[in-house]
């Protein structure tokens, strides 16, 4: 808990790449969203032979979702592992502060190599945390959501015929979670 009060407290100083970044993700969610409603409409239109006007806006507005998207996924990578590496940066300046501080019998039964090898792999997770970890899990939530959303307006039956696997997936991963701990344990 106390390392996790350490990054919050590190990752204060990058809200504004964090406050965008989350911002780009959920647009970016939002604009995987228009897909396949922007696909279902294109397909209607050639099949219902409703004119070329009707084709072309909806093949610009499938163009003008592509590259919003590179737009937005680009916001959200670059900046979410901007805030992530500063936190590294700021993570590995503290705890060289704090291994100076120690005494030096603590120094004499601590081999270099092996402290500085947990200093800079276990500071190197957090940057995992911010970059990868916290947005895939909230752009996965957001996404879950949005297509039960979107399918819930397209076909209410086909969306809960969708959703019906959701819990037994998520019972799986919790038994498989209680399986993998103890081996997590052992290192």
């Amino acid at each position: 808990m106390k390392a996790l009060l350490l990054v919050y407290n590190c990752a204060l100083r990058y809200r504004l790449p964090l406050i965008i970044a989350t911002v780009s993700m959920i647009g970016l969610v939002g604009l995987q969203l228009i897909v396949p409603w922007s696909i279902r409409e294109l397909l209607v239109a050639l099949k219902e032979h409703r004119g070329n006007s009707a084709t072309i806006n909806l093949s610009i507005l499938l163009l003008a979702v592509f590259v919003a998207r590179l737009g937005f996924q680009f916001c959200n990578s670059y900046l979410s592992h901007v805030a992530g590496w500063g936190v590294v940066s700021d993570v590995r300046q503290r705890l060289y502060l704090h291994v100076q501080r120690l005494s030096l019998r603590f120094h004499e039964d601590q081999k270099t190599g092996a402290l500085m090898s947990r200093v800079v792999n276990d500071s190197d997770m957090f940057e995992r945390l911010i970059s990868h970890a916290v947005p895939d899990t909230l752009v996965n939530v957001l996404r879950l959501a949005g297509v039960a959303i979107v399918l819930s307006i397209m076909n209410w039956k086909l969306m809960l015929l969708t959703l019906i696997p959701v819990p037994f997936i998520i019972w799986t991963m919790q038994l498989l979670a209680v399986k993998l701990r103890p081996a997590f344990r052992e290192r």
